[in-house]
């Protein structure tokens, strides 16, 4: 920037500053407020049976038990006679009864049921047409029949403690997200029966049962993962769901209805495993999309109609080779394959109705479909994927005889992975506990790589290729023969736990392009020994070296800016560090118990470190301390200090920083520090303390006048160029002056 330039934006800073008249904008928290408005005026209130209910000028009711201290429930508002009409098939009738609050049915918007309410009633809040929001304390365990059917809900605060959502309590609501609380157990009957805008739903791993119709036809409906929890579907849980395109099932069901999925129309595959043993009657029935189905070998029984009008049937595995499939006739149609056992009753059926049948389970010379348009087969104990196309994701799990994968019960056979091109994705545990394959090799044409993928396996060298840009949490995991590992330029994130307890692992290439390093990333790899930190990085969480007992060294990239928690904790090989010009942040306990050795610098650039950073560091005997107003304190002994007999100890240290500076407090706060000044080499007018003066400085002083929020002077006493221990505008004029000066002078010296 030439002297014209610099004057004149100096010029309108100053002007601006004079001028202008500034006003302080209030923060604004953007986020939901669960409470009921303290200043609103009670319209009406009350008591009921146990419960005090009020409405206020907010449109809010509010009910909470009637004796402070005590719990109460929200009591069933309908009583059941006995029907006397001979020619009804119903021979109870339920007359539903009004709420106390009835009066402003019309105008509530939201209920808060506060903590000591246990129990929601039976239609408890029926016929209130402009209810949308719904709080509940942690309290309320129970929801009870149709508390808030067919109302236009679009959000609940669940309660934490709630375990039972009974009959039709949801229906017709217009929730599109629910993520139940973790004491869920079950869900009754109806209970979110067309809730036509439900997009997703989150089961907690205490769900066991679901009950009948409980989820039909929620048309928006995508995918759906059952926990291991659940034992028991019922008929037609998800009944017409016609969108629903993806289902996953737990360990603990054994048996899918009647009904169960019949009418989801957009159900593309049926992985049917773990420990399912029953598929009941038209379980599956015109699911018109289902093209692929898996039958485990654990399925014994099928029911009529199971796969009826699945019309775009193309590819059915049944690894049973005994299963019944007498009711197998109701599939209207048979153009397509089935895979079996030789010799088995699939085969058999396969001939019998001119249906084509492909042997599964001799694995040398085929090559057997697994996922549209994909295929595996194992050659000389090599697994082989191919096709165009994304591996789907898994769930095998280590605790359960899953065959998830097709291939799985072939893994002790396998020594070998090739992946090849054409395939985009792997998908999550997709080669999970192949404990033989020493060997991976990966296609050009990979973009990402799920969970767990290869977690487990035996592989000894593994090269992530180009393109890669996504790799999941605890892909190597485990993987105790692994010794190499190359990351790609196109992945910007080290996952969490990628190679986490990897002990044989010796050297790690990040290529430059990587951002961030996941937490945990190689914690617990002993046998480290090299990782190359490209310039690129910015960021290494918690934990991600921490045990790394093997790494001697390590040199970080100029553009890191964060350090967290733990990152290189109990590295106790580690002697040298160079923590570059750019880091901000190192976190609690980031080198404790390290065996870093000399001299440490922290750069002008660290603003904050956390409580142990250096802690039980004893081989360092001084740190040099670059950044004036890093404040550090004794009580958290952030360096400096070492353990002895469960106490902390100060250890003859030599603390080298700026006279005047907090480093100068910190030693001078602890006898056995010696404090060494440094000289300041920070020019006039370098407020930021970037090492540098120029426009940057005057535009930051400029801000601090003005108050604007969140400005902060490094070192104030750099602008202070009237020399009178207060800053002002006659300050703020002098450095522009100063500026030009400096200005002139480079000028006049090119």
């Amino acid at each position: 920037m030439n002297k014209k330039s610099i004057s004149l934006a100096v010029s309108l800073l100053c002007i601006s500053s004079l001028s202008q008249n500034v006003m302080m904008q209030p923060f604004v928290n953007d986020s939901a407020v669960i409470a009921f408005a303290d200043d609103s005026e009670v319209l009406s209130e009350g008591d009921y049976d146990s419960i005090h209910w009020s409405v206020n000028s907010d449109n809010q009711l509010v009910i909470k038990p009637k004796i402070t201290g005590e719990t109460a429930k929200i009591s069933d508002f309908f009583t059941t006679l006995e029907n006397t009409d001979p020619l009804s098939q119903n021979h109870f009738m339920e007359i539903v009864e009004y709420q106390p609050w009835k009066e402003y049915n019309e105008k509530i918007t939201s209920v808060f049921i506060e903590d000591g309410i246990t129990v929601v009633g039976a239609y408890a809040f029926h016929d209130m047409p402009n209810l949308t929001s719904v709080y509940m304390a942690d309290s309320v365990g129970r929801i009870g029949k149709k508390a808030f059917y067919a109302l236009p809900l679009t959000y609940v605060k669940w309660s934490s403690g709630l375990y039972n959502i009974e009959e039709s309590a949801f229906q017709g609501v217009k929730l599109k997200e629910i993520t139940l609380p973790n004491e869920m157990k079950i869900i009754g009957n109806s209970a979110f029966q067309n809730c036509n805008e439900l997009e997703q739903i989150i089961f907690p791993d205490a769900m066991t049962k679901i009950g009948t119709y409980a989820f039909k036809s929620c048309s928006s409906l995508k995918e759906i993962t059952l926990p291991d929890s659940l034992v028991s579907l019922s008929r037609g849980s998800f009944y017409g769901c016609k969108n629903l395109k993806s289902v996953v099932f737990g360990n603990g069901l054994q048996e899918i209805p009647w009904q169960c999925f019949g009418e989801c129309k957009s159900l593309e595959s049926a992985v049917i495993d773990n420990n399912i043993t029953s598929i009941g009657n038209s379980a599956f029935s015109d699911c018109s999309a289902l093209s692929y189905v898996y039958l485990g070998d654990k399925v014994t029984k099928l029911g009529d109609g199971v796969f009826s009008k699945c019309i775009g049937l193309k590819k059915m595995i049944i690894l049973n080779p005994a299963l019944d499939l007498t009711y197998m006739d109701s599939v209207s149609q048979t153009n397509y394959t089935m895979y079996g056992v030789k010799g088995s009753t699939a085969q058999k059926y396969a001939e019998k109705n001119s249906i084509s049948f492909e042997e599964y389970g001799n694995i040398e010379d085929k090559a057997y479909p697994f996922a549209e348009n994909l295929k595996w087969t194992i050659k000389d104990g090599t697994l082989i994927i191919s096709g165009e196309g994304e591996i789907p994701d898994y769930t095998f799990s280590d605790d359960s005889l899953t065959k998830d994968t097709p291939w799985a019960i072939f893994s002790p056979d396998i020594t070998a992975v090739e992946v090849e091109n054409g395939i985009t994705r792997i998908g999550d545990k997709a080669f999970y506990c192949l404990e033989n394959a020493v060997s991976i090799k990966l296609p050009t044409t990979l973009k990402s790589i799920g969970d767990n993928a290869f977690q487990k396996c035996g592989v000894t060298e593994l090269i992530i290729p180009e393109g890669v840009s996504e790799v999941g949490d605890q892909a190597l995991k485990n993987c105790t023969n692994l010794i190499t590992i190359s990351f790609p330029s196109t992945l910007e994130y080290i996952p969490n736990n990628v190679c986490g307890n990897c002990t044989s692992l010796k050297k790690a290439a990040i290529s430059e392009g990587t951002k961030v390093i996941g937490n945990s990333a190689f914690s617990f790899c002993t046998a480290l020994e090299a990782v190359t930190f490209p310039d690129s990085l910015e960021i290494i969480n918690g934990a991600a070296f921490s045990h790394c007992t093997a790494l001697s060294e390590i040199s970080l990239g100029n553009r890191l800016k964060t350090i967290n928690r733990a990152a290189f904790q109990q590295c106790k090989s580690l002697t040298s560090l160079d923590l570059g010009n750019n880091v901000k942040e190192i976190g609690d306990s980031a080198f404790q118990n390290c065996g870093l050795t000399g001299e440490i610098t922290i750069p002008l650039t660290v603003s904050s470190m956390g409580r142990y950073a250096f802690f039980d560091c004893p081989n360092i005997k001084a740190f040099k301390i670059l950044a004036p107003k890093l404040i550090l304190d004794n009580r958290f002994y952030p360096l400096g200090y070492v353990s002895e007999e469960n106490t902390c100890n100060a250890a003859a240290t030599t603390i080298y920083g700026y006279s005047g500076s907090m480093a100068q407090v910190y030693a001078d706060n602890e006898n056995a520090f010696t404090f060494v000044a440094l000289d300041w080499d920070f020019p006039v007018g370098d407020v930021n303390l970037d090492g540098q003066f120029n426009i940057s400085d005057v535009v930051l002083l400029q801000k601090w006048i003005l108050a604007v929020p969140d400005t902060e002077l490094k070192y104030w006493k750099a602008a202070d160029l009237y020399e009178d221990n207060r800053l002002d505008m006659f300050d703020l004029c002098l450095m522009r002056r100063e500026l030009l000066n400096k200005t002139d002078s480079s000028n006049d010296e090119v």
